[in-house]
């Protein structure tokens, strides 16, 4: 069943593209060498790991949803290095022998990362999970170079997350991105920053997608970013479209916003604005005044994610990912190298962005050879932290949990907690990682363990899924 779902839904991918101009220029170029639905095909499949019916069917709407956006990408007016990149990323996709190997080996094979050029930002956004503000670390050039480069050759990985901080604020992101015209980087950013001469500059690159920060309605975003932030997103993502730049949102669901954010309204708003994606995240109390009450409820969180799994299935012209309630599409928690880490302006080597703990190791140390390991994927394969995280994910896996309680974070607290108790784990700064989180009667840790009862027990009364107490 698996088998025929995705193909039914590659073939769909393969022939958009075929049926455009550009379409049919990629394929007699010599930029693949055989049809592109077998390609990707193979490597969608391997990524399937097993005829697991509920992800096979996930999975085949995701593949439904990308034949539409290729067949926009491809037949709009659109600069052609955008085209080209779009069409270098497809073919990296679906190479995963190299990553697939790692995984089989140590557990770790990421087909991402995702990179903080630097830690300033020009706003002061509450629960902002990192606390940037206007003075912070920066990467320089030479080490972001040094970072990409080793992830290619050692990962495979062709696809870059940029975050922040406000990435616009660095000096050498987009130089970085001019260096390596074979990488795709999209970049997660409030758009202030970006202004004409930049989009010219983004439109000849080509190989970088802004993803705009977006609360939902004028007031949900204005009352987080800043008065006036919601009209300056307008005319940003009108003046990215005029230039053909793929753009998406990036949102933040609260118990303030997530009922608009899980309305049929507000996606076919993104849509009618030529968003191609958006990222759903739920705000988790760490980083900046971390507040409990502003979690949106485990009702509030259900009845997203069954709104994102029926835009999904109807093939709505927009893909959304909510990583907190797409288990079901990434395997579970994607974390610790498995399929991503995080890299901040300092140059920690975290699990995951929202979890505000790294490894032993800095970038700084492993390129001067002052650190216990000699590359980053060496890191990332072998240290405690990251090993203990995976662990987790099997166990969790083997328990079902990974279709509907994915998190290591917020689902699972109490694992959290006894990972960052391993001596290798490095706790951040207070104000990126509240002590309260960490210490077993800690305020946010209690709030935390109570959110995943709730949150369990709903699962368990919808799904019929069993419950494994949140609290061990």
């Amino acid at each position: 069943m698996s088998d025929y779902l995705f193909t039914r839904g590659l073939v769909r991918v393969g022939t958009s593209i075929a049926q455009t101009a550009w379409g049919q220029k990629f394929f007699s170029s010599t930029v693949v060498s055989r049809p592109f639905q077998s390609m990707l095909q193979r490597g969608l499949l391997h990524f399937l790991r097993g005829n697991d019916p509920v992800r096979a069917k996930a999975m085949a709407d995701v593949a439904n949803i990308t034949a539409q956006l290729v067949a926009n990408i491809y037949s709009q007016d659109r600069p052609d290095s955008v085209k080209r990149t779009f069409s270098l990323m497809i073919r990296t996709m679906a190479s995963v022998s190299h990553r697939d190997q790692m995984r089989a080996d140590c557990g770790a094979g990421p087909s991402f990362f995702v990179l903080n050029p630097t830690q300033r930002c020009n706003l002061f956004c509450y629960g902002c999970y990192d606390a940037c503000g206007p003075r912070g670390p920066s990467l320089s050039l030479d080490i972001m170079d040094y970072i990409v480069s080793e992830m290619k050759a050692d990962f495979g990985i062709h696809f870059v997350v940029i975050s922040g901080g406000e990435p616009f604020m660095s000096e050498d992101f987009l130089k970085l991105a001019a260096l390596h015209p074979d990488l795709v980087f999209m970049a997660y950013t409030n758009g202030t920053k970006i202004d004409r001469n930049m989009i010219s500059e983004l439109a000849q690159l080509g190989n970088v997608s802004p993803a705009i920060s977006l609360e939902g309605t004028e007031a949900f975003t204005d009352e987080r970013r800043g008065s006036g932030y919601y009209k300056r997103m307008l005319e940003l993502i009108a003046a990215l479209h005029k230039a053909g730049i793929i753009y998406g949102f990036s949102a933040t669901y609260t118990c303030k916003n997530a009922e608009y954010l899980a309305s049929e309204e507000f996606f076919r708003w993104c849509i009618d604005q030529g968003y191609l994606y958006g990222w759903l995240f739920q705000y988790i109390p760490i980083g900046r005044h971390p507040d409990l009450n502003l979690m949106a409820t485990p009702e509030q969180r259900f009845v997203l994610g069954e709104l994102g799994r029926k835009i999904r299935a109807e093939h709505w012209p927009l893909f959304v990912a909510d990583f907190w309630n797409d288990g079901a599409l990434v395997d579970g928690c994607i974390a610790a190298g498995r399929r991503y880490f995080h890299i901040n302006g300092a140059g920690d080597i975290k699990p995951c962005v929202f979890a505000q703990v790294a490894i032993h190791d800095t970038v700084q140390m492993i390129k001067e050879g002052s650190g216990i390991y000699h590359t980053i994927a060496d890191a990332v394969s072998r240290d405690p932290v990251m090993v203990d995280f995976r662990k987790n994910q099997d166990v969790l896996h083997q328990e079902g949990h990974y279709i509907y309680r994915p998190c290591t974070v917020i689902d699972h607290p109490h694992l959290f907690r006894q990972i960052c108790r391993n001596i290798h784990a490095r706790p951040l700064t207070p104000e990126q990682c509240p002590p309260s989180i960490l210490e077993e009667n800690g305020e946010i840790a209690r709030g935390l363990d109570a959110y995943s009862q709730a949150y369990a027990e709903l699962i368990a009364e919808k799904t019929g899924t069993a419950v494994i107490a949140a609290v061990v």
